[in-house]
């Protein structure tokens, strides 16, 4: 056998490979039965402002759109665009709005959500692959799995930036840290709150003492991409990018009643998985 082959069989029998095809089989098992689910939601959204940004993608509203039982003559929605760009692509390569096609064009975004916890699992614990397999079988991962919003995106691009900040910042690696910086871009363009990673990546590289400026460089790339969008849409619509469904609504006791027994709910389901897998930890 040459030794381009022998060096082959090594890499497929090497455990990294082995437990990131175990991670991506978990994902394929929690995502592949619903691949026909029927869209849901905010996923109507999402594809409407795809169907806009493929002809136009600078129109960052709807016209005549109604939400919350209000009508809109221009609608502008508190995410960024960037779940909808991706859409757009697929859209403006000819495909149609077909819930099996979009679903298994979002199943990239738990592999790498799953793929990227296990990688930065592995530099904090020596049971990288348990604490990723954990993530792929928590409630929130699984539903967020099955839709078109920017839930699982945003993780996604969370978790692939933090872990390419971590092990560039160890390495002092400046390919892993610009890749984080793009990575944390991608994340933030799709959910505003993954600005919240600069602070705290830069507090990693503090308490690490590696403040110098290949590690700065990717904590600037997503504030100045994040200014230049802020500035556009200034000039286009006259103030900030929209960040709540909620301004200029009023909300009455009713409202507020709901949404409490709502948030109960979500927090008293959240709360039994740990729970449940308190015995892995003994």
């Amino acid at each position: 056998m040459s030794t381009e082959a022998t060096s082959q069989v090594k890499f497929w029998r090497k455990p990294l490979f082995r437990e990131m095809v175990i991670i991506a089989v978990a994902v394929l098992v929690i995502t592949l039965p619903f691949i026909n689910k029927a869209f849901e939601w905010d996923d109507g959204e999402v594809i409407k402002f795809a169907e806009v940004f493929k002809d136009n993608p600078t129109q960052l509203h709807l016209e005549n759109f109604g939400y919350l039982g209000r009508f809109n003559e221009q609608f502008r929605t508190s995410h960024p665009p960037g779940v909808s760009y991706y859409l757009a692509l697929y859209m403006k390569l000819g495909f149609g709005v077909n819930e099996a096609l979009y679903h298994m064009a979002f199943i990239i975004f738990p592999l790498i959500a799953a793929i990227s916890m296990y990688l930065l699992a592995r530099r904090f614990t020596r049971h990288a692959l348990v604490a990723a397999l954990l993530l792929v079988v928590t409630p929130g991962f699984i539903v967020t799995s099955h839709s078109l919003r920017s839930d699982m995106p945003g993780v996604a691009f969370w978790l692939l930036a933090t872990a390419l900040f971590v092990h560039g910042c160890d390495r002092d690696n400046w390919k892993l840290l610009i890749g984080s910086g793009v990575a944390m871009i991608a994340g933030v363009m799709i959910a505003y709150q993954a600005l919240s990673l600069v602070p705290l990546l830069f507090f990693y590289a503090l308490v690490h003492r590696r403040l110098r400026p290949r590690v700065l460089a990717p904590l600037a790339m997503p504030l100045a991409v994040f200014g230049v969008y802020v500035l556009l849409t200034s000039q286009k619509y006259g103030g900030w990018p929209v960040l709540s469904y909620e301004v200029g609504i009023v909300w009455g006791l009713q409202d507020f009643e709901l949404k409490l027994r709502a948030l109960l709910v979500f927090i008293g389901g959240a709360a039994i998985f740990p729970l449940a897998v308190i015995p892995l930890f003994l």
